[in-house]
């Protein structure tokens, strides 16, 4: 399998289970691009009327220079859009450190 075929799978695999953590029904699709062209054009191509998104907390020079998502997209399309803090992104970071934790026999501390 080519390496875009892997990056492909590993990023499916990590949408179904942020998806399986949450509550309310999901529809996970991956695309290629920035995110924000991607998000951008997913949203007018199904007619998406909100926008719900986790933020990674970035602030100062990491935001500036990793570019902000949310603002881009509120540039982009004229419909509301609410950012939340990214617990989701922070339970999958544990849960990884805790698997790695098991596998080799270490403690995690949080």
């Amino acid at each position: 399998m080519s390496e875009c075929g892997d990056d492909a799978t590993e990023g499916q695999s990590y949408l179904d289970r942020i998806a399986s953590a949450v509550t309310a029904p999901v529809n996970a699709v991956p695309a290629q691009g920035t995110p924000a062209d991607a998000l951008a054009r997913l949203a007018r191509k199904r007619g998406i009327s909100h926008v719900v998104m986790t933020s990674h907390g970035r602030t100062g020079l990491s935001r500036m220079i990793a570019g902000d998502v949310a603002a881009d997209l509120i540039e982009r399309l004229s419909r509301p859009i609410v950012v939340i803090p990214s617990l989701a992104h922070e339970a999958e970071q544990r849960s990884q450190s805790e698997t790695l934790a098991a596998e080799t026999g270490t403690t995690v501390s949080t």
